[in-house]
């Protein structure tokens, strides 16, 4: 549909927002508010977006901040979920929990190559167990309880490198059997 100009009195395309012939405004006052409205609206998200791209990059920084922090919470090549255990140089110190991706976890000391040491307590969460006892370089020795959660079974005595060798177990019925593997 063309526009009349309404100074020279001429056809405009339908489009056209100054007269062809003799450049006065086709365009009526409602149409330039409507205009100078949307225009407003386009500057107020062009800052809109200027800001949340702002959030979004300290968001990102914030996030590169984290993983760095979590490559140093790393130990033996399984990554803690702890944040707030006390950490010295990638390992635990003190009575530190070190917890396992898959949900396992130990709390007690180690030595100085990152292996369990002293009396400590271990979580497994693959074979719903809890070690209680001893360890010496990452290995269970001395005296020691393991309590099988699922079925409720305890093992309870005296530990070497391959497991209990002299104790007892108690079966979650009651039932009390002697170990004794010399």
């Amino acid at each position: 549909m063309a526009k009349s100009c309404p100074q020279c009195k001429k056809e405009n395309p339908s489009s056209a927002n100054f007269c062809m012939f003799c450049r006065s405004s086709l365009v009526e006052n409602e149409e330039i508010d409507e205009l100078d409205k949307l225009q407003k609206e386009l500057h107020e998200t062009k800052k809109d977006l200027q800001t949340y791209r702002k959030s979004l990059e300290e968001a990102n920084a914030k996030i590169e901040e984290l993983k760095k922090q979590l490559e140093t919470l790393r130990y033996n090549g399984h990554e803690t979920k702890l944040p707030d255990a006390d950490w010295q140089k990638d390992i635990p110190v003190k009575d530190g929990r070190y917890l396992l991706e898959d949900g396992s976890y130990y709390e007690g000391n180690f030595d100085d190559n990152k292996k369990l040491h002293g009396e400590g307590t271990f979580y497994s969460a693959k074979s719903k167990s809890k070690y209680i006892g001893t360890y010496e370089h990452g290995k269970r020795v001395g005296k020691g309880k393991i309590i099988f959660i699922k079925n409720g079974t305890t093992e309870e005595g005296d530990w070497d490198d391959i497991g209990i060798y002299k104790g007892k177990r108690t079966l979650s019925n009651g039932t009390v059997e002697i170990i004794d593997n010399q």
